[in-house]
């Protein structure tokens, strides 16, 4: 993953955050992320865009808040991926 074309230092940052479990130290909450994606979605619908991959990604951190993540680093929403994975 380090030398992929996604390798963006952004990237790179959260998935080691996402390998490690380290959500407490915040670089940018949850909860704004869900903000910020849920106006995106908005702005999209007014411009008749369908956006299915970024709908996914706003209801994970809608997810996220809702289960009361929403002050952990948005790398958070790993952890409901884990969950799910673990029960279905």
């Amino acid at each position: 993953m380090k030398n992929s074309a996604v390798a963006s230092r952004h990237v790179l940052y959260l998935l080691e955050r996402m390998l490690s479990g380290n959500h407490d130290e915040i670089y940018f909450a949850a909860r704004w992320r869900h903000k910020d994606a849920a106006y995106a979605l908005a702005s999209a619908e007014e411009l008749k865009l369908h956006l299915p991959t970024s709908a996914a990604a706003t209801e994970l951190f809608r997810c996220a808040v809702a289960a009361g993540l929403g002050e952990k680093n948005s790398s958070v929403i790993i952890e409901l991926l884990r969950r799910a994975c673990r029960t279905s």
